[in-house]
C-alpha cells in the first residue's frame, strides 16, 4: 500500500495550543499528566510567526457539543470569496454539506483537499 498524506509545518503562538489539546487528550485517555520534562525539546512561543491566523479547535468523541461543527457550519455561511478546506477524513453531514452547497450557489469560490490513497500492485 502507498499512501500520500498532507503534512504541514507550524509555528507561533498555536504551538502551545496544539500542545495543550495534546497533553489534555493524552490524560482523558490515558490518566497519565504528561511533565514538562516530556517536551523538553518543543519550544513553546508567544511570539508572532509569520501572517496566518490559526487557532486549534479540539474535538472528537469527549466533545459533547459538536464545537467544531457548528463553528465550520457558520464559518461557511459567513464566507464571501473562497473556502478552502483540508481535511484528510472529510465526511460532511448534511448541515455542512448544506453550507457548502450554498456558499458555492452565492459565487462563493470552494476548494477541497483531501489526502489521495491508492493500492498498488508490483
Amino acid at each position: 500500500l502507498l499512501y500520500d498524506e498532507l503534512m504541514v509545518r507550524i509555528q507561533g503562538p498555536v504551538v502551545a495550543q496544539l500542545h495543550g489539546t495534546f497533553i489534555t487528550d493524552w490524560y482523558s485517555e490515558t490518566e497519565v499528566l504528561l511533565s514538562r520534562q516530556n517536551f523538553a525539546e518543543i519550544e513553546l512561543t508567544l511570539s508572532k510567526a509569520g501572517s496566518s491566523l490559526a487557532q486549534v479547535l479540539p474535538s472528537g468523541p469527549g466533545y459533547d457539543n459538536e464545537n467544531n461543527l457548528k463553528l465550520f457550519t457558520s464559518l461557511i455561511y459567513a464566507a464571501q470569496h473562497n473556502i478552502t478546506i483540508v481535511n484528510p477524513y472529510f465526511v460532511p453531514d448534511d448541515s455542512l454539506l448544506t453550507a457548502i452547497t450554498s456558499a458555492a450557489l452565492r459565487g462563493v469560490q470552494v476548494s477541497i483537499l483531501n489526502s489521495e490513497s491508492w493500492i498498488r500492485k508490483w
